[in-house]
């Protein structure tokens, strides 16, 4: 079995970075490429939508939410900690034999040795588990289809939960990434709103600024 990890929202001061791991056979993949599938980078938001919805219907996949509360709490973890853990949690939950993940890393060898050792250290009390073959390098989510599938999968979960926050919150957010005028408009409204800070990246440099305006001008002084 072979399962494709990716992410979406690695780089947004808004929301989550959404996981995704689909699980499927060699002969799947002749299917996923008549979808014509490609990194969800490259893919419109309709037709994202439409293989999104066919993809979890006839595919066993699991998506994993990394929140704005756990990105900022760096006292244990940084991102690409938190990525590999995630990325090990959907490897052990799902049992392939072979996984296609993106590797976040300037440093592929390094992030596949810590990804292995969290892998072993999760999976140590499960003696019917075993370690699959992991691939996790650059660009997996352009090489191999099952990552761009999950790709996909985690893009479109992103955008529903953008939207979600528009629809409870009744806010306009934009698209949650820094250079989206809308979305910096918001957080200048609403950087203090402590019903809204949950779904904010403190620790991002755009909320700093915001929050530290005093900072940044003396910084920029001292330049």
């Amino acid at each position: 079995m072979i399962l494709g990890i990716d992410e979406a929202g690695r780089g947004p001061v808004i929301g989550p970075m959404v996981m995704a791991g689909i699980l499927i056979n060699e002969s799947d993949e002749i299917k996923l490429k008549e979808l014509e599938i490609t990194d969800s980078k490259l893919v419109n938001k309709k037709k994202r939508k439409i293989i999104y919805d066919i993809i979890t219907k006839q595919f066993k996949h699991q998506i994993e939410l990394i929140t704005p509360e756990q990105i900022d709490d760096k006292s244990k973890y940084n991102l690409n900690d938190l990525e590999a853990i995630t990325i090990a949690k959907l490897i052990y939950s799902l049992k392939p034999t072979i996984v296609y993940a993106d590797c976040p890393s300037i440093n592929p060898k390094s992030f596949n040795e810590q990804l292995l050792k969290i892998l072993k250290e999760m999976s140590k009390d499960d003696k019917d588990f075993l370690i699959p073959k992991i691939v996790c390098e650059h660009k997996a989510d352009i090489n191999y289809i099952s990552s761009s599938a999950a790709s996909i999968l985690a893009k479109v979960k992103r955008d529903e939960i953008i939207e979600g926050y528009k629809k409870e919150y009744n806010i306009d957010c934009g698209s949650g990434y820094p250079a989206d005028k809308y979305t910096v408009e918001f957080l200048k409204n609403n950087i203090n709103d402590p019903k809204l800070r949950k779904i904010i990246r403190m620790s991002w440099g755009t909320s700093k600024k915001l929050l530290n305006p005093d900072k940044e001008i003396q910084n920029k002084l001292i330049l």
